[in-house]
């Protein structure tokens, strides 16, 4: 494989070596023993735990492993299965505790094709997760807003539920690759809203075009879910609803002990422009 990371210091690209990646410069990054590499420097770093918090991410993790949004997971893989080459390299921007990564790697290696997952996420507990979970992948702490990346090197990106570059994506990306970009739909855990707000609401669901891509098309997933009380218990500690919903609220979630939920989402697929 080509450089893959490229050194957050100076920009040239890092060599991969058993316990370090080094690049021409002497600037030197340990591999950690889970099989990271922190490449966030500290003027990228507004917070002392930047990213989401652990708390968070091990709710998220729990809710996950349940295996409620695998149909999700399944359903990107479909997506890049006939449009990835023999060997692949995919990016998951953003990529958390890495269970979408892992569970994608295995539908497509199943497919045949042989596959190198990478992932990028500016919370170190999650990149801890996640390079346990996929030990054949490449991890990385770092901004989505500068990735440590080459230019031109990936064959597909996923941003689920991430906050989005563009400019970045457009950058790693091969072209003519696609971007599979996951929103919430309209009624996306509207059933949740309906007991944490006096008046739910429906997100907004809107096609956005961004420099360097254009929208190719859009795919739904949707399932009804029965969920136990620990599991919407991890359900609401993950979602931005944790942080903004009123007390009274998150109380009458949690006297729940099960709740019939919609979980809708729309998975926007964008592909790469050719330069011009």
């Amino acid at each position: 494989m080509r450089e893959l990371f490229t050194c957050p210091v100076c920009g040239q690209g890092l060599a991969e070596e058993p316990r370090r990646w080094l690049c021409p410069g002497g600037h030197s990054f340990d591999r950690a023993a889970e099989g990271y590499v922190h490449l966030l420097t500290p003027a990228q770093m507004r917070s002392k735990i930047p990213g989401d918090p652990p708390e968070m991410v091990r709710a998220r993790r729990d809710f996950l492993a349940s295996g409620q949004y695998d149909f999700l997971a399944d359903a990107l893989a479909e997506q890049l299965r006939p449009i990835l080459p023999p060997e692949a390299v995919i990016f998951d921007a953003g990529c958390g505790e890495g269970h979408y990564t892992r569970r994608i790697a295995d539908r497509l290696t199943a497919g045949g094709i042989r596959l190198t997952p990478v992932g990028v996420d500016i919370a170190k507990t999650a990149v801890r997760m996640a390079a346990k979970k996929v030990p054949e992948g490449r991890f990385a702490v770092a901004s989505l807003y500068r990735l440590p990346v080459a230019e031109g090197v990936f064959d597909a990106a996923l941003n689920i539920f991430s906050p989005l570059c563009a400019e970045e994506l457009a950058r790693v990306l091969k072209p003519g690759a696609r971007l599979l970009y996951v929103v919430p739909a309209a009624r996306h855990l509207y059933e949740m809203k309906e007991i944490l707000y006096p008046e739910p609401y429906e997100n907004e669901e809107k096609d956005v075009e961004y420099a360097g891509f254009r929208l190719v098309g859009w795919e739904r997933a949707e399932k009804r879910m029965s969920l136990s009380q620990g599991e919407l218990a991890s359900l609401f500690a993950m979602t931005p609803y944790f942080w903004r919903s009123p007390r009274e609220g998150a109380e009458r979630l949690s006297r729940r002990e099960q709740l019939e939920v919609t979980a809708a989402f729309r998975i926007l697929i964008y592909e790469k422009k050719d330069e011009e």
